[in-house]
């Protein structure tokens, strides 16, 4: 019988003790890279012909802020040097955003499809319509709630002067206050939005999309064009992409910062459309990666590795997991299992204090960990409502109530 209990807890810790060395190397690679000043930001890239940005703004009722998000990245490229060439997506508006974003210098696209909600939608309407256009070669996307920090477009420009076709900036949060959740996520970000994608880049993996903060070129539009329509576009184009052997690289040097909501019924319809889109794409897109074999051995490995990055759960979920496995391995008396859950628990604590130092997180914010059991608790009672299996469709943030 005691065997069988020890089989029962083994098996499951495998995935858990590979999860555990596959983020361990990225932080390993994302150490080795940043030493190396991975970003270049004080260096003088190589020559490449001269890059006409074209920034595209989804908005769905955002006349509060959209001007400001506007005129910030008008801002930023006028600093850096760049045209400013910004055009706001009002996607099914019902408020004022189409008029508050050109009172602002931006260009408007208007687009009505009530049948036709969501982000995808509204970047493929906009890839449609600018592609008629020869003033731009790489096309920046950036949400309505965000701010760009500054040399964000000289951070894109070395990253595409090295050979990329599609970028992935730093995607952090803007201005956590006090409350714990904001600094939590903000922690577990610099893990899954900035040492996991740097590490990925630095062995020659692709970064992944974040939906925020990314830069794709013409070329590989054309290639590969905005043809997603689920509820995580970016992580789906990002592996469509993939699949045509372009990937993702990550440009720790453009930081875009965008809200992270506090209050409990925002956070969650975030959670949501974030998590449950992820999960969706897994189990659609695991099986058809490793099923490729038409491809080169190096393109396989990165297929694997995809495939690898999307069977990660979220890191809090991860941390919980292997928590659990400790606690019912010391129960039993099984201590081998115990001995590597609490190896596997040490390291992502140093994966964990890594990030925070490479990303620029204050220390201070560390603190926030201490609420982990009960955001955790938070997760599994979301996961266990039938609603966060069947959304599909976009839902919008609530910012405007709070």
């Amino acid at each position: 019988m005691r065997l069988v209990l020890e089989i029962l807890l083994f098996v499951p810790a495998v995935p858990l003790m590979v999860w555990n060395v596959y983020l361990a190397l990225l932080g390993l690679a994302a150490s080795l890279g940043y030493s190396r000043r991975f970003d270049g930001i004080d260096t003088d890239p190589p020559h490449h012909d001269p890059l006409m940005f074209l920034t595209v703004i989804p908005a769905h009722n955002e006349e509060n802020q959209i001007g400001k998000v506007a005129a910030n990245v008008l801002m930023r490229l006028e600093e850096d040097g760049f045209a400013q060439r910004v055009v706001v997506i009002a996607d099914n508006c019902a408020d004022k955003t189409a008029d508050a974003a050109r009172q602002a210098g931006a260009e408007v696209i208007e687009r009505v499809n009530p049948e036709e909600r969501g982000k995808g939608y509204a970047l493929r309407y906009a890839q449609d319509y600018l592609m008629k256009r020869t003033d731009w070669n790489v096309m920046v996307v950036v949400d309505a709630d965000s701010e760009l920090s500054a040399g964000f477009f000289k951070a894109l420009q070395q990253a595409f002067a090295r050979g990329a076709n599609a970028v992935q900036g730093y995607y952090s949060a803007l201005r956590p206050g006090r409350h714990w959740r904001a600094r939590l996520l903000e922690v577990a970000w610099s893990v899954f939005n900035y040492l996991r994608p740097f590490g990925r880049t630095c062995i020659g993996a692709t970064s992944g999309l974040f939906g925020n903060g990314f830069a794709l070129s013409r070329a590989s539009l054309q290639e590969v064009p905005f043809t997603s329509q689920s509820i995580a576009e970016d992580v789906e184009h990002c592996l469509y992409l993939l699949e045509k052997g372009i990937c993702v690289r990550f440009a720790p040097g453009a930081v875009v910062r965008a809200r992270v909501e506090e209050h409990e019924s925002s956070a969650r319809t975030q959670r949501v459309r974030w998590e449950s889109g992820r999960f969706t794409l897994a189990g659609k897109w695991i099986p058809r990666l490793l099923s490729r074999q038409d491809i080169t051995i190096r393109a396989y490995l990165r297929h694997l590795e995809a495939a690898l990055d999307l069977s990660l759960p979220p890191l809090i979920v991860y941390a919980g997991m292997i928590a659990i496995m400790f606690v019912f391995s010391l129960i039993i008396g099984f201590y081998l299992l115990t001995g590597i859950c609490l190896c596997m628990l040490i390291a992502l604590v140093f994966i964990i204090v890594e990030g925070v130092l490479l990303a620029g997180v204050p220390l201070s914010h560390l603190a926030s960990v201490i609420w982990a059991p009960w955001y955790l608790l938070w997760k599994i009672l979301l996961y266990l409502k039938p609603s966060f299996w069947k959304q599909t469709t976009w839902i919008r943030t609530d910012r405007d109530s709070h």
